[in-house]
């Protein structure tokens, strides 16, 4: 009888170590739900196993009857990704737990962990200039890229990183991703799968978390260029009375980027200093520059005048609707500009002319 109860108690004591439990949404099993649960979903989709007995999304502790035969490279095993506990990872797991519960904890949170890269070495997350001037009180683009023609990203096939910036000068950023047709391949060409995406802003920390994965198992080919564009708002009258600009940064930081079976790869972050003007100082300059300043033909089809009265003509940026500039003529000194636009698809694009008297914005038209 003493031989039975120690069995029993030691088979009971087993069952108990072997027990564990998952929280929904919380699928890298750190303590807390947050964009890098996107990016291990995303590498587990499709993937089935056993079901959870009594399984929900709710908040709240469930044990693991069974675990999965697969793990992520750091030993989380894929029954944490079964968020809805059906026994198929999907994109339901991402609707119905990551995005319902995302921001919460559980017991202690563990820190996730990001490779740094290292400078001319690794490949960079980078914001990729800003059309200029910006005024108070105006929506502006920010392009971001991903690798260089000397350092592409291998084996794409999810990011998560974050964006912060001072929310005093800043409303609640958006972004959103723009393919442009310069590249052979895009980053989320995929045959059937859509991508998976998440955008979640946190003003009470000036940040905003985002992340993007692949859902097909296979890998996006070496690549780099431009990876989306940030859209943030600038508050109004944030330059303050008397002041002709104020400057403010934005981040980004906490980089993870893996592969398809995914491992990780080092990314270098960026940052990027903004001078934001006063509203009354530049509308009132650009009333003057629009009596000095011409802009003609406008729709234009092949080549576009731009003719000064008085000013000299300093630098012309073109930028396109999704703010990526498109082409840039530096370091002039001239008081008339004949701009080629034939090159360009048709569509509307934004004109930036520095001139020795200030800055003229105008929104440009190229037919074809």
């Amino acid at each position: 009888m003493i031989r039975n109860f120690i069995l029993g108690g030691l088979m009971l004591f087993f069952a108990e170590i072997n027990a564990q439990t998952m929280w929904p949404g919380d699928v890298n099993n750190n303590g807390i739900v947050n964009h890098i649960d996107l990016l291990y979903l995303g590498n587990a989709i499709g993937t089935v196993g056993p079901a959870r007995m009594d399984a929900s999304v709710d908040w709240q502790g469930q044990e693991i009857t069974s675990l999965w035969a697969e793990t992520f490279p750091d030993g989380v095993n894929y029954a944490y990704a079964d968020c809805d506990g059906n026994g198929v990872i999907d994109e339901e797991d991402f609707f119905t737990a990551i995005e319902i519960n995302y921001g919460l904890t559980h017991g202690t949170v563990m820190p996730d962990d990001f490779d740094l890269g290292v400078p001319g070495v690794s490949s960079p997350l980078f914001f990729a200039g800003v059309s200029d001037p910006i005024v108070e009180g105006t929506p502006v683009f920010i392009p971001i890229n991903l690798g260089t023609e000397s350092q592409p990203i291998e084996d794409f096939y999810g990011i998560a990183f974050t964006v912060r910036y001072d929310s005093d000068v800043v409303n609640v950023p958006l972004f959103g991703f723009f393919f442009p047709d310069t590249f052979d391949e895009n980053w989320f060409e995929l045959d059937t799968e859509e991508p998976l995406f998440s955008f979640q802003p946190n003003p009470f920390e000036s940040k905003v978390e985002i992340a993007v994965t692949r859902t097909d198992g296979v890998p996006a080919p070496s690549n780099f260029g431009n990876f989306g564009s940030l859209f943030i708002v600038i508050i109004d009258n944030v330059v303050g009375l008397g002041a002709d600009q104020i400057s403010t940064p934005i981040y980004i930081e906490d980089i993870k980027l893996l592969n398809e079976v995914g491992e990780s790869t080092s990314v270098v972050a960026d940052s990027i200093e903004l001078t934001i003007y006063n509203d009354d100082l530049i509308n009132d300059t650009e009333d003057v520059l629009r009596e000095a300043i011409e802009v003609y033909p406008n729709p234009v089809n092949e080549i576009l005048t731009i003719a000064s009265k008085g000013a000299l003509i300093q630098q012309i940026e073109l930028f396109d609707v999704t703010g990526q500039r498109v082409a840039s003529l530096p370091e002039l000194s001239n008081q008339k500009i004949n701009f080629p636009t034939v090159y360009f698809p048709a569509g509307l694009y934004h004109l930036n002319i520095e001139t020795t008297d200030g800055w003229l914005r105008k929104k440009l038209i190229i037919e074809h």
